[in-house]
């Protein structure tokens, strides 16, 4: 057990030096801060590692957080990007730009700028939450699915040119 003991002298009427001591029973806060710490130390590495991108944003959007898997998709540096708004990533885009073979109604699909000017499709989904000094923040999960993108629009491709040959062939195939 650990005992917190606080001890002062006073001096009595008659003159006497006195000691009042305070003890008290700190085992249960110790423990409590120890397991509180390990906590933030297991969820500051799963946010930190995690391949997905997270940014988290104040109440003006300005990024308050960048993990390092967020910054390496859009080519910045991990401290580069705090104190901006999250916004100044995206382009001034038309909605032509934005058309897509995804249902926008059950994906958030984005365009990103990378640091040089390069366009990436992003899934981007967030959850708002309040941190320690009662502020709310907005936690923002964001993955790269140019590629993905990019592979389903040669799939298409592809099929319509075997379809084409398959419609022109004399042949029944």
């Amino acid at each position: 057990r650990l005992i917190y003991v606080h001890a002062a002298p006073q001096q009595n009427e008659a003159g006497e030096v006195q000691t009042f001591a305070l003890f008290r029973d700190v085992t249960d806060e110790r423990d409590a801060k120890k397991k509180l710490e390990a906590s933030e130390k297991r969820f500051h590495h799963v946010i930190h590692n995690s391949p997905t991108g997270i940014v988290i944003c104040d109440e003006q959007g300005r990024i308050a957080y960048a993990n390092p898997s967020f910054c390496s998709t859009l080519a910045y540096e991990v401290d580069e990007l705090e104190g901006w708004l999250l916004e100044s990533l995206f382009p001034k885009t038309t909605e032509s730009d934005n058309a897509d073979s995804y249902d926008t109604e059950l994906f958030n699909l984005v365009t990103m700028c990378t640091k040089d000017g390069m366009h990436k499709r992003m899934l981007l989904d967030l959850a708002n939450f309040i941190d320690l000094d009662g502020q709310t923040k907005q936690a923002n999960f964001v993955v790269d699915v140019t590629a993905y993108e990019e592979a389903e629009k040669a799939l298409k491709k592809s099929e319509k040119r075997l379809k084409d040959l398959f419609d022109l062939s004399p042949d029944a195939i």
